[in-house]
């Protein structure tokens, strides 16, 4: 352990990157599929919840998941939705970094836009819930 936590620390910058860039990274159909699957089998086998609530359950997971990676981030002091600033009207963090900056008055909006482009995007590649409503 002392020989690698220099070396560790040394390129940590760049290591701390790779695994964001990691994280972003687009996953394909197959991808979100298996997100699903286990989300729903975790609650499912081990939570002891109906089919139903499971796949409720991870299909909201996966809109959360899709959202944190789409959504569009905002030089602080600047509202993603508007466009405003904040000299007047403080604009908050929304989600972990890069974050999206926005007024508490544009947040509904911007966020119902976002979540509703998660759902389309789940469901052309056939994730989705099976009464077509939209659970919060």
């Amino acid at each position: 352990t002392s020989r690698w936590v220099p070396i560790l620390r040394q390129h940590k910058p760049a290591i701390v990157a790779h695994l964001a860039r990691l994280q972003r990274s687009e996953w394909d159909a197959a991808d979100w599929r298996a997100y699903y699957d286990e989300r729903a089998g975790i609650r499912e086998y081990d939570g002891g919840m109906s089919r139903a609530e499971a796949e409720r359950l991870a299909f909201e997971c996966c809109v959360s998941e899709w959202m944190n990676r789409h959504k569009q981030s905002s030089p602080g002091g600047w509202c993603a939705w508007c466009r405003g600033d904040g000299a007047h009207d403080p604009v908050l963090p929304y989600g972990v970094g890069p974050h999206a900056w926005l007024h508490s008055r544009c947040w509904p909006e911007w966020f119902g836009e976002l979540r509703a482009e998660a759902v389309a995007a789940l469901g052309a590649i056939g994730i989705g819930l099976a009464d077509g409503a939209a659970h919060d």
